[in-house]
């Protein structure tokens, strides 16, 4: 008996920890060396290939602020915001900087978290 209670708060301390770590996890590639964190953001998706990455990030604040720290974050590192859409509380931007382009769009989710996906192709 003692042993299964051993080995069942192993198994929950391990899926705890590949929780946090998941948390902790920065941008995958070239996102993280493109963009800063946004204050707060939890890191729940991330999957690179060879010439694209993507993540996504999750955040307590409105998707309005959201794109405006990321706006003013890519035009001082020379990024040209092309295009701009979507609502109100879905706005989305696509960026340029030479071969490279960089889509970001956001929702809400049921819990009132905002969603923030970014795809970046280039080199």
């Amino acid at each position: 008996m003692k042993r299964s209670i051993f080995i069942l708060v192993w198994i929950v301390l391990a899926i705890l920890a590949s929780g946090f770590a998941l948390a902790a996890a920065e941008l995958p590639g070239e996102l993280n060396n493109i963009l800063r964190p946004y204050p707060g953001a939890r890191v729940i998706h991330t999957m690179s290939m060879r010439f694209s990455t993507m993540a996504t990030i999750e955040v307590s604040d409105e998707a309005q602020s959201v794109l405006e720290f990321y706006r003013k974050e890519l035009s001082e590192k020379g990024w040209d915001i092309s295009v701009e859409t979507g609502q109100e509380n879905q706005p989305s931007i696509f960026a340029r900087k030479g071969a490279s382009a960089l889509v970001m769009d956001t929702r809400t989710d049921n819990t009132g978290k905002t969603l923030v996906n970014f795809t970046f192709t280039g080199q």
